[in-house]
């Protein structure tokens, strides 16, 4: 399932099929950890973020945030920034991590 939020004139990634997402070594890494991936300069960033991502939607700064049930990481949120390299803050990363609590709440059922 991909659901998407973006701001008014940023291109949709939705049905993006040239980008190997659960192949990406970004996503790889939160398989192997299971924690958020937060990083602050894409072209510089390792894991290197899918070459894609940056070249055609010009993201410059990502945080990634995995969603777990049973123990097993089953997918993720993203949150891409696209001006420019960007210090994700503290309220950043805690924004992202109630977002991954609240997706795996749903997840869990009533």
């Amino acid at each position: 399932m991909v659901a998407e939020a973006r701001a008014d004139g940023v291109a949709s990634i939705a049905a993006e099929t040239s980008i190997s997402q659960r192949g990406a070594a970004t996503a790889q890494r939160l398989f192997e950890t299971g924690t958020p991936l937060i990083q602050n300069d894409c072209d510089q960033a390792d894991p290197p973020p899918p070459r894609e991502l940056l070249t055609v939607y010009g993201v410059q700064a990502q945080m990634l945030g995995p969603i777990s049930q049973d123990g097993r990481v089953i997918g993720w949120l993203s949150v891409h920034y696209a001006p420019s390299p960007r210090e994700w803050s503290e309220n950043d990363v805690a924004a992202l991590e109630r977002a991954m609590g609240r997706v795996e709440q749903v997840l869990r059922g009533p």
